[in-house]
């Protein structure tokens, strides 16, 4: 028999499970940077914040806009981004 760590073996229930589901699972990436942290919705990956800093791993729900499977993972961040780049990233979307 072969013993698989929890992650593998987690990763493949949810595989066949989303194979298997009719209406598919959705996974759901619906997120903004710099959007309030739902902590419903998400889990913290390395700090704690009150805003998103960016997605680690998506939410999944059993279809679309439907209930929650699992909940993703994010990191958090706990300022806006400071005016100086905010400007750069402007200049960089105009290009």
């Amino acid at each position: 028999m072969i013993l698989l760590p929890d992650l593998s073996r987690n990763v493949l229930k949810s595989q066949w499970y989303m194979c298997l589901q009719d209406p598919p699972m959705v996974l759901d990436d619906s997120v903004t940077e710099l959007g309030p942290f739902d902590t419903s919705l998400h889990k913290y990956y390395n700090k704690k914040g009150d805003l998103y800093n960016f997605i680690v791993w998506p939410i999944l729900r059993l279809e679309k806009d439907g209930p929650l499977s699992t909940l993703g993972v994010a990191a958090a961040t706990t300022k806006q981004l400071s005016s100086r780049r905010q400007t750069g990233a402007s200049k960089a979307s105009k290009i």
